[in-house]
Parts: structure tokens; C-alpha cells; sequence
């Protein structure tokens, strides 16, 4: 490889991430000492979200896009009969929802990667390299954080992405990783291949608004807790804790802490 540069390195690996499947060149290192979330922003690497606001602020996280993989089918589902989002929660307050209403109806990072349209290519990207190869641990960063999210905008779509996100816990033993998922079958996949890492948490989403996920026999080796949406009337109705501290997640950190509940109940938006 000729020498690099900084702006060289950008531009290479603005068009071939696969760089990223291979160890760091020596150039390469020796120009970033040490690798971290800001540096693999700043030369297009995996984007990481480092300036969430609203309940996760202060909190970093990697994600994907709910624009791919299985996320649109069920959001479209969800949907059907109502036209949009807005119809549908003008239906919820005037009729309770029905315990098979999947919650990808309500689906916060598609509104919000509608209406922030720049947002989806940076997501798309990191579909892209997570889920079609194996990232190597030198372009995954150190992080400097207690703890972490993965998959706030999308969802895990293959098992190639839960390696990947193994490879980056293992790296960072001193922070806790928090992934959330509907796909817990690429983990069972994965974890057949490699070991859980100590320092992550996987959380169940629940497909359902008023319906706690069933974890099946096969899944509860690793599968940590269960989060699940309730609207208040069915909440009241059940007499359902709502254990989200909704507001600040690192305020709360029920998700976070493995001594935290099995279950998470939280109120819908």
C-alpha cells in the first residue's frame, strides 16, 4: 500500500468499506494511536451516534437502519388499515389496541429518519458492512464509556452482525454493551459459533404493544431481559409496573445493569 494520509484514508474508505474485513494498515496505526468512535466518524468508518438527545442523551451507540431487512415488511403490516402513523394514534385513544398490534406501527426511528432524510444513507452504510462481512477488531474503536447501546434505529438482520458487535464488546471488556433486538434467532445462531461476551446485555423487544415476548427454551442462555410498550389503558388495566425511566436512560439504567429487572415495562408514545 503506498503511503497513506488522513484524506486519503477517508476517501479510500468512503468507497471500499471492505477495507474494514481486513487488520489496519501499519500507516495506518501509526497515524491513529488509538482508534476511536470520533475517528471512524471523521474518516468513514462505521458511524457510531455520539450526540444522542431526548431520553438517551449522553449515551453512544452503533446502529443500522429499520429502512432494511425485516424492519419495513413489519412496519408496513403494522400499518395496514390506518394509512399512517398519525391516523393510527388518533385510532388508539379512541379505541384500546388489541394484543397482536405489532409495535413497528409506532416506530420512532422511521418518523424520525423521514423526517432527518440525511440520517438513512450514514444507517444504510453501517447495514451494509455489519451484515455482509466481518469486521476486523482493529477498526472497531476504544471506548471511553461505562456504558453502550447497540441498535437504536434498526435491528440486528443476520448473524454476521451479531459477530461483529461480539468483536466489539470483546474489545471493550470495561464497558457494557446493550443491544435490543426482535431477531433473537441470528444470537442463537451466533453464540453457536462464539461465546457471549461477559459484558453484554441482550434485551428481547417485543413484537406486540401490551404482550411481554415469551423467551423460547432455546434462547434464554442469553437472552437477559424482555422491554415491552403498554398503552396506559392496558397498563392500568393489567396493573403493569412501568419500570422505564423513559426521560434519561442514564438516569434509570433498568436496561443497562444486569441486576436490573428481567422485565421492562414502558409507556407508549
Amino acid at each position: 500500500m503506498t503511503r497513506l494520509t488522513k484524506k486519503a484514508l477517508s476517501e479510500m474508505l468512503k468507497n471500499d468499506y471492505t477495507m474494514l474485513y481486513r487488520p489496519m494498515p501499519e500507516e495506518v496505526k501509526a497515524m491513529f494511536p488509538v482508534w476511536t468512535a470520533n475517528d471512524s466518524n471523521n474518516y468513514k468508518g462505521l458511524h457510531f451516534t455520539v450526540n444522542h438527545t431526548g431520553k438517551m442523551s449522553g449515551l453512544a451507540s452503533l446502529s443500522t437502519t429499520c429502512k432494511c431487512g425485516i424492519c419495513p415488511t413489519r412496519i408496513e403490516k403494522a400499518l395496514a388499515g390506518y394509512g399512517s402513523k398519525a391516523e393510527l394514534k388518533k385510532a388508539v385513544k379512541a379505541t384500546p389496541l388489541s394484543k397482536d398490534f405489532m409495535i413497528c406501527g409506532f416506530c420512532f426511528s422511521d418518523s424520525q429518519q423521514n423526517y432527518q432524510k440525511d440520517m438513512t444513507p450514514t444507517l444504510v452504510r453501517n447495514y451494509e458492512i455489519l451484515n455482509n462481512g466481518l469486521v476486523h477488531s482493529d477498526w472497531f474503536p476504544v471506548l471511553n464509556s461505562r456504558f453502550f447501546r447497540g441498535e437504536s434505529f434498526g435491528d440486528f438482520a443476520s448473524v454476521n452482525a451479531v459477530l461483529n458487535f461480539v468483536t466489539f464488546a470483546k474489545k471493550n471488556p470495561e464497558t457494557t454493551f446493550t443491544v435490543w433486538t426482535k431477531n433473537p434467532a441470528f444470537f442463537y445462531l451466533a453464540f453457536k459459533q462464539v461465546e457471549k461476551p461477559e459484558n453484554m446485555i441482550i434485551v428481547l423487544s417485543s413484537v406486540y404493544v401490551n404482550k411481554v415476548a415469551e423467551v423460547p427454551e432455546r434462547f434464554r442462555k442469553f437472552v437477559d431481559k424482555v422491554f415491552t410498550v403498554h398503552t396506559k389503558q392496558s397498563a392500568k388495566a393489567e396493573n403493569v409496573t412501568i419500570n422505564c425511566g423513559a426521560r434519561s436512560c442514564l438516569s434509570c439504567l433498568n436496561c443497562y445493569r444486569k441486576d436490573g429487572p428481567k422485565e421492562v415495562h414502558e409507556l407508549l408514545k
